[in-house]
């Protein structure tokens, strides 16, 4: 799986590796370089802040195993593989090919790779194509449009409870709407469906987008605009018929033989593991501490914390030995527990006919559904109620509007991030210190002057590692200044704050996370 979140824009210096952490590296066959920003000169890093994007986001990439045990499918321990900094300045030609480079990796390895999950981004899916409280339990953020993130509302607004309130009213589109929601949440979130009833909520999902999408597309009266405000997001739909085909495609692997039955296991193919890794890199503050974001460099300490507490608990709750380590479980995964299916393995195969009475079912439902629409009718005029008709029909259509050819690629086919959240969030500034202050005037003035011979009427520079002496054995770790024709030894981390003219923060808020990121400097 592989997510990304926002950071606080910062430079910070590693003393281990002795490097730069914080710029965002040029890719070397569409990876990040390990180590890049490597230095023992003062103005080369004052020039790497003027050519350099600060990284703002973290991408991590995490896999999940295919367990044995039905406990451990619950306590999941995904592994992180690999975390960088990025400015997000990428597009979906060189993600796709970053996938082939880990799939063969892994493949060298011996290790198969099932597929690969994230989340509704674009740029991902082109490289991989008011009623009363007390009878709906919901408030006004669980049906706020702006915040497209909030799963437990899902969860509300598709209970039954909703469902049967909307269903005695006159409001059948939005249940048609909610329902189609329900359906998908039950195909690939929930932990106790039927590995047969998910094939079948997903198709019925998939064939009644597919009639909602072609009415509208043979649609006369409507113009181009119209249409997409009558149709869910692009993203939404082929993440749909991603998620359906690469299902299909898993059962009949496992039917064959060339998969385990563990595989059919889907509500773990989501980028879930990456955000859990997120929120456990968050909740490692301090005693003393409510800091809650952290920079790229904070980041990849943490996550050398999380790697080694993960591979402590799967092996202890892997682990048949009577002193094994016992962890603490929240009540929430004990119930999961009591619920995963169990009948996975023990299940009789399931053939290839098999999976066509379930499309053809899932097909007749998914028509009734839009016949209580009235949907149908127009496609009945267009001689599109048929199936293969309609399948075709689609297929055509997007295969002109979304095939490209990468052959003739260029640098400036770039794609730049089509997030469409608000980014209107105040710019965060904050005052340097009196000692820091000075000497951001002194190193960034007009004149320019020399950083190797620098004229200043301070002797000391309280709380900065600025010496006239340093061991010898950590020479690497500074950078050689003259300071009133003195020589001075500046430690990098120092001249990193040095070089940094804004602090940047981010909000604790979630949604205030995502809008303020594209603001810091």
């Amino acid at each position: 799986s592989e997510d990304y979140t926002s950071v606080i824009s910062s430079i910070s210096y590693d003393s281990v590796n002795d490097c730069f952490i914080g710029f965002s590296s040029r890719l070397s066959n569409d990876l990040p370089s390990i180590n890049q920003f490597r230095t023992n000169s003062y103005s080369e890093l004052e020039q790497w802040f003027e050519d350099f994007d600060k990284c703002k986001l973290i991408n991590a990439h995490l896999v999940e195993p295919l367990l044995t045990k039905t406990s451990s499918l619950v306590h999941s321990r995904p592994s992180i593989v690999s975390a960088y900094g990025t400015n997000n300045k990428v597009n979906s030609i060189e993600i796709f090919r970053k996938w082939i480079h880990m799939y063969n990796a892994c493949k060298s390895k011996k290790i198969n790779v099932v597929g690969f999950s994230s989340d509704c981004d674009p740029r991902y899916l082109k490289a991989m194509r008011k009623l009363f409280k007390i009878d709906h339990n919901l408030v006004k953020s669980d049906v706020r449009p702006h915040d497209r993130q909030n799963y437990s509302s899902c969860l509300k607004i598709t209970s039954d409870d909703v469902l049967n309130l909307l269903n005695q009213t006159n409001t059948k589109a939005t249940f048609v709407y909610l329902y189609i929601l329900k359906l998908i949440i039950l195909a690939y979130v929930k932990k106790d469906t039927d590995i047969l009833n998910r094939l079948y909520y997903g198709w019925i999902v998939v064939f009644t987008y597919r009639m909602w999408w072609s009415s509208l597309r043979i649609e006369q009266n409507l113009s181009q605009e119209e249409k997409d405000n009558c149709f869910i997001t692009k993203a939404a739909w082929i993440s749909s018929e991603i998620n359906i085909h690469c299902l299909t495609s898993i059962i009949i692997l496992v039917s064959s033989g060339y998969l385990p039955a563990n595989a059919l296991n889907e509500h773990l193919f989501s980028s879930q593991p990456c955000e859990a890794t997120f929120r456990s890199a968050r909740s490692l503050s301090g005693t003393f501490s409510s800091i809650t974001n952290f920079s790229v460099f904070e980041f990849m300490n943490k996550i050398e914390k999380i790697s080694i507490l993960n591979k402590i608990k799967s092996t202890e709750e892997s682990s048949n030995a009577t002193c094994s380590i016992k962890f603490p479980v929240h009540h929430k995964n004990r119930r999961n527990e009591s619920l995963t299916p169990m009948n996975n393995q023990n299940s009789p195969p399931i053939t290839t006919a098999d999976i066509e009475k379930i499309i053809l079912k899932a097909y007749k439902k998914a028509e009734s559904i839009m016949n209580e629409l009235k949907l149908t009718e127009t496609l009945k005029r267009n001689e599109l109620n048929d199936l293969k008709k309609l399948s075709s029909f689609v297929f055509q259509e997007l295969s002109e509007r979304l095939i490209v050819d990468y052959s003739f690629a260029n640098d400036d086919d770039v794609e730049q991030n089509s997030d469409d959240e608000a980014s209107d969030a105040n710019d965060n500034t904050s005052e340097c210190s009196d000692a820091d202050y000075e000497l951001n005037e002194m190193f960034f003035d007009s004149d320019n002057q020399n950083i190797h011979n620098v004229t200043t009427s301070k002797e000391t520079f309280q709380g900065m590692k600025i010496y006239e002496h340093v061991d010898p054995s950590k020479m690497h770790n500074y950078f050689t200044t003259l300071i009133n024709n003195k020589k001075t030894f500046i430690h990098k981390q120092t001249a990193a704050r040095l070089l940094t003219k804004t602090k940047n923060s981010l909000s604790p808020s979630r949604l205030s996370l995502a809008q303020q990121t594209n603001t810091q400097e």
